[in-house]
């Protein structure tokens, strides 16, 4: 949930700088989001920065990036919005988390307040959609992440504990006969190896009791498990339910779930 929202106006008595210095001490705040026009406190502001993002992190985004933007930033608060570079540089020096879009905003930072960052980049994808998963892997490498690579000691246990439909490889495809315990045994058989960092499960079907695998795994792994979970009417809504009550993270397109991991990976890298 939401402990703090801050709306700031024309930074009359409080800007960003007050509320970075604030809430880098508000023990209800696990991650910050802040949307920045400009400043005109920029030594502050990096010093706030650094400050905050040491202690949990932070994600934001820069509005006013093109010339059209920093007209437009000018006649909505009068702030000089500056210039795009020197904050992507500020931003890398404080590390913070920056994003493009409103989209990319919310979904990192939803990811960031429920998982820890990943030990690294190898991402294992489990999918009962073979289309879906191979945009997820198209994702993760253009994100400049990897694939894992499965020795042939777990892709054999996967053969031999799968149903013959199964594509056992990563992304492994469970396909469209797929079922709640089919991703509970896909994920229990890989989910103690050291090559696997982070997982993308990618539910492309109504699937009754994804909720339950999930939430059993994130209790006895900290590997952050990224959830999509696509089309599927009832089932779908309730197991949505399901997971948003529980304060999971769930993703609509392969795309989010993989570039929500992809920030939480940012976020260990600094």
């Amino acid at each position: 949930g939401m402990s703090k929202f801050a709306a700031l106006g024309n930074k009359a008595d409080v800007d960003e700088v007050d509320m970075l210095n604030y809430l880098a001490d508000d023990p209800d705040t696990r991650v910050v989001a802040l949307y920045l026009e400009g400043t005109s406190r920029g030594r502050e502001l990096m010093e706030a920065l650094r400050r905050c993002a040491s202690r949990k992190p932070v994600v934001v985004i820069k509005a006013g990036r093109t010339e059209a933007g920093a007209e437009a930033v000018a006649s909505h608060t009068g702030t000089l919005a500056g210039s795009a570079e020197v904050y992507e540089a500020v931003f890398r020096q404080t590390g913070a988390i920056s994003v493009e879009t409103l989209e990319e905003f919310f979904d990192a930072s939803k990811a960031l307040a429920a998982f820890k960052p990943p030990e690294g980049d190898r991402v294992m994808v489990i999918t009962s959609s073979g289309g879906s998963g191979i945009l997820a892997a198209d994702a993760i490498e253009s994100r400049g992440m990897e694939l894992a690579r499965l020795p042939e000691e777990i892709l054999n246990r996967l053969r031999e504990e799968l149903p013959y439909f199964c594509v056992i490889r990563n992304p492994l495809d469970l396909t469209g006969s797929a079922y709640a315990e089919l991703y509970d045994k896909a994920i229990g058989l890989t989910r103690d190896y050291e090559g696997i960092d982070a997982y993308v499960v990618i539910f492309g079907d109504p699937i009754p009791g994804a909720f339950e695998v999930i939430e059993k795994h994130l209790r006895e792994t900290e590997k952050p498990i990224l959830v999509a979970y696509l089309g599927g009417g009832d089932v779908e809504v309730e197991e949505r339910r399901k997971f948003y009550e529980a304060g999971i993270p769930v993703y609509p397109t392969p795309e989010r779930a993989v570039a929500a991991l992809y920030n939480l990976w940012r976020s260990r890298r600094g």
